[in-house]
C-alpha cells in the first residue's frame, strides 16, 4: 500500500552535504529531475557514477527496510543519460566507460539485490513515469503515472488504442515475471462521472495485466471498492469479443467497453459462469448486486465482475 509508505528524497540530505556528487552538464550547469514549475527549484540529480553515491543510496535504503517494509518503491527513474562531472573536475567517476542510465540500472540492480537478501517475498518497485522500458528489467515492478487520465484533461487523455499499445508494450515484461503498477489521476468532476471513469481505468488496468490506483482521485465518487478487489491471476489473455473487450480471472471478469463504439448489451458467457452452489450470479461490482445474465454497456466504461468461484492458479496464464 503506497499511501502508507515514506519517502526518502536522496536530493533533501546527499547533495546538500556532498554537492560535488550533483550530476552536471558540460558547462557545470546542474539538472532537476523535474520540468519547470514542478519542484525545480528544490531538487537537482546526483550523479549515480560519482564515488560515493551508490553507497549512500544502498545504505539508506537498507535503513528503510530495517523498519519492517515489505519492499521499496524508487521514484523518478529518469535520469540524465550523461554527467560531465569527470571532464570538467567536478568529481571523479567510478566507471569511465558507464554513462549515468547504465549506473542507475546498476544500482537499482544492487538494491533489488540487497532487498531480495531480507526475504524472496521483498520487492522493489521503480516509477519512470512511462517515459522508458529500460530499467524495468533491473526491478520487480514498474509505475506508470497519469495511466487514461492526468488530473487536468476533462475526461481520458489517451486513446484506447494507445492503451492498448501500452499493454502490448509492457506483454514480454509481464511475461517474464514482472509487474506493472499504473496511477490514474482523476480529474474534478462530480462523483457519478468519477465512478466511471475510475472502473474504466482500473477495468483497462486489469485488462492489461496490471495493477492499478486511484492516488485518492476516486475518493468520495462510490469506487472505493476497487481498491479492496483481488481478482486473482488471469486465466486467459485479453480478447475483443464483438466490440468489447473482456479478461477472466480467478475470482472474475472485467468487461470494457472502448470509447466511440455504441451501448452494449453485454452477455455474461454461459461457460463462464459460476457452478451451481458455488456462489450464485457473478456480481457487478460497479452497482454492487448481482448481475443477472446480462449488463448494458456505455461506450468509454467498464464493469468489474467477481464469483466465489475459484480455480486453480495451475490454470492460469501470464498475459
Amino acid at each position: 500500500d503506497l499511501r502508507r509508505g515514506h519517502a526518502l528524497w536522496l536530493e533533501e540530505w546527499a547533495l546538500l552535504t556532498h554537492p560535488e556528487w550533483a550530476l552536471v552538464l558540460g558547462q557545470g550547469q546542474t539538472v532537476s529531475p523535474f520540468t519547470t514549475g514542478y519542484q525545480e527549484g528544490s531538487t537537482r540529480q546526483p550523479c549515480l557514477n560519482a564515488p560515493g553515491v551508490a553507497g549512500a543510496a544502498r545504505a539508506r535504503a537498507a535503513a528503510r527496510m530495517e523498519t519492517g517494509a515489505d519492499g521499496l518503491f524508487i521514484d523518478n527513474v529518469d535520469p540524465a543519460p550523461i554527467c560531465y562531472g569527470n571532464r570538467i573536475g567536478r568529481h571523479p567517476h567510478m566507471d569511465p566507460t558507464a554513462d549515468n542510465s547504465l549506473a542507475l540500472k546498476r544500482l537499482i540492480a544492487e538494491i533489488r539485490k540487497d532487498v531480495k537478501a531480507r526475504g524472496a517475498d521483498k520487492v522493489v518497485v521503480i516509477n519512470t513515469g512511462g517515459r522508458t522500458r529500460s530499467f524495468s528489467e533491473a526491478a520487480d515492478g514498474s509505475a506508470l503515472e497519469s495511466y487514461l487520465f492526468e488530473g487536468r484533461h476533462p475526461g481520458p487523455h489517451l486513446s484506447f488504442r494507445q492503451m492498448l499499445a501500452t499493454a502490448r508494450h509492457y506483454g514480454d515484461y509481464l511475461s517474464a515475471g514482472g509487474a506493472v503498477l499504473v496511477f490514474s489521476y482523476l480529474p474534478p468532476a462530480p462523483p457519478a462521472i468519477r465512478k466511471e471513469w475510475a472502473f474504466y481505468a482500473a477495468g483497462a488496468a486489469r485488462l492489461s495485466g496490471f495493477a492499478w490506483t486511484d492516488w485518492d482521485s476516486a475518493d468520495g465518487s462510490g469506487a472505493e471498492p476497487l481498491a479492496r478487489l483481488r481478482l486473482g491471476l488471469p486465466l486467459s489473455p485479453m480478447e475483443e469479443r464483438e466490440t468489447v473487450w473482456v479478461r477472466r480471472f480467478e475470482h472474475g471478469m472485467v468487461a470494457v467497453l472502448p470509447p466511440g463504439q455504441p451501448d452494449t448489451p453485454f452477455p455474461l458467457p454461459p461457460d463462464s459462469l459460476p457452478a451451481e452452489g458455488a456462489g450464485g450470479p457473478w456480481r457487478d461490482e460497479f452497482t454492487g448486486r448481482p448481475a443477472g445474465d446480462h449488463v448494458m454497456l456505455k461506450a468509454g466504461t467498464a464493469r468489474v465482475f467477481t464469483s466465489t468461484q475459484t480455480t486453480s492458479p495451475r490454470e492460469s496464464v501470464r498475459p
